[in-house]
């Protein structure tokens, strides 16, 4: 019989828009969702993904803006 493995990571993943920072709940190769429902403007961003205290950061560009009452936003890469 082969053991269990057990693995935990620490995870935080955040999203800076202009002159705002956001927490993210999920992310997706092409989507994110936003930890709670926020106005977000299509444009320029960048996503930080910090496991385990390594901070890895990518550019990114909205391509379409979302209401307050949504938190799902997709998203493409940019250079």
């Amino acid at each position: 019989m082969t053991p269990t493995v057990v693995f935990s990571a620490q995870v935080e993943l955040r999203l800076r828009a202009g002159d705002r920072n956001y927490e993210l709940g999920q992310l997706g190769p092409d989507f994110a969702l936003l930890r709670k429902a926020s106005p977000l403007q299509a444009g320029e961003a960048e996503i930080e993904s910090i496991i385990d205290g390594k901070s890895t950061r990518r550019r990114i560009r909205i391509t379409k803006s979302i209401s307050g009452d949504c938190r799902r936003f997709a998203f493409e890469s940019s250079n």
